[in-house]
């Protein structure tokens, strides 16, 4: 049995798709020899006008160009030169049969190195696209890969069984030969021929197995391409969110900044620090300041002090001195290492030299991404 693919018209399907056939061969030899028959008390006499021997072939499923190959092949041979061989009729049979083989495998060389070709097309496409329909186009290849990979595996699967049954032949005949010791060299030629036959099944086995191997590296870059695509689209849902979440950033900071001072204006003149009463004498709103307004400033310099005092020291005030000198160094003397990294080789140390197009974060963004929140 073997299997042939071809392709579909390509018209009608913008992915390539494959058609089929099954080529069943099937036969059965019979040999009768009347040497041997002669030699027990029951057989016929031999005439003048009887064969030494009779082959017969029945051949079973087999398509009528095989018929007529197989007929073909039999009008031309001479058989008057094999005595004695069982195995005549099998020769001929695998014949058609590696022939056949040989024909059916080759046309999987045409799907699987198309495939191979297209590879570098769509992996640019998959590259430069993320939209569904280049995803929708990266799982149909996915499909059509599987499906020839099945092909692939069926003409793999029909090689094995092929060489095997090939092997149990050859191995058979050997037992023929050693039990006749009077082999013709008519024998002798069919056993090279049958030894050919099997080199030849197995030679195609190799490249049936290569096929599935070809198709199995292509199945596994098409899901990497499949993955590549997903992630493209992924990148492009997060850059679209985080766009979104910038411009509502920015327009919360520019809000922000303008209602800020109007609100701290507002809300430092609307205490109870801050009057407007009528004059009785010129009879005019006046704007009058509570004495005790230092209170407010008593309270809220100690408090703003103290809390940006708890920030540096959260933050490595220490460090935050160090880089700023640093800074101001590197501004002036362009080149040389400050005396306290010489003198502390081991700090780590969070800015390198200035140079420029170079910013300076003085340590602020590296200290809080170190610091455990608890």
């Amino acid at each position: 049995m073997s299997k042939s693919v071809h392709d579909k018209d390509s018209a009608l399907t913008p992915i390539p798709e494959y058609k089929y056939d099954w080529h069943f061969m099937a036969f059965c030899t019979l040999w009768r020899s009347l040497r041997l028959d002669s030699e027990t008390d029951n057989s016929p006499a031999k005439t003048e006008e009887s064969a030494d021997e009779t082959n017969i072939l029945v051949c079973f499923d087999l398509d009528d160009e095989f018929v007529l190959r197989l007929r073909r092949l039999l009008h031309n041979a001479d058989l008057r030169k094999w005595e004695e061989e069982p195995f005549l009729m099998l020769e001929f049979a695998l014949s058609i049969v590696v022939d056949q083989c040989e024909e059916d495998l080759w046309s999987f060389q045409k799907p699987v190195r198309d495939i191979e070709k297209t590879r570098e097309k769509i992996f640019k496409e998959t590259s430069s696209s993320n939209d569904d329909k280049t995803f929708d186009l990266l799982v149909e290849r996915y499909s059509q890969l599987h499906e020839l990979s099945r092909h692939v595996i069926h003409i793999s699967e029909t090689m094995d069984a092929a060489s095997n049954n090939l092997g149990a032949i050859v191995r058979d005949h050997d037992l023929w030969i050693e039990s006749n010791p009077h082999s013709s060299a008519a024998t002798k030629r069919l056993s090279k021929a049958l030894l050919l036959r099997e080199n030849m099944i197995s030679n195609l086995n190799f490249r049936a197995k290569a096929f599935v191997s070809r198709m199995d590296n292509e199945i596994k870059c098409a899901s990497n391409f499949v993955a590549v695509g997903d992630s493209n689209i992924s990148k492009g849902i997060l850059k679209q969110t985080r766009n979104e979440g910038k411009v509502l950033s920015d327009t919360v900071s520019a809000l922000t900044l303008l209602f800020l001072p109007s609100t701290f204006i507002s809300g430092f003149f609307g205490m109870n620090f801050f009057t407007l009463e009528s004059n009785q004498t010129t009879q005019k709103l006046q704007w009058e300041t509570h004495p005790k307004i230092w209170i407010f400033f008593v309270c809220s310099i100690p408090i703003t002090i103290l809390g940006f005092f708890h920030f540096m020291l959260k933050f490595e005030f220490h460090g935050f001195i160090e880089d700023t000198q640093g800074f101001i160094r590197d501004i002036f003397h362009q080149g040389k290492v400050s005396d306290l990294e010489k003198s502390k080789p081991g700090k780590v140390r969070y800015l390198e030299k200035s140079k420029p197009g170079t910013s300076r974060n003085f340590g602020f963004s590296r200290r809080a991404t170190l610091h455990t929140t608890p």
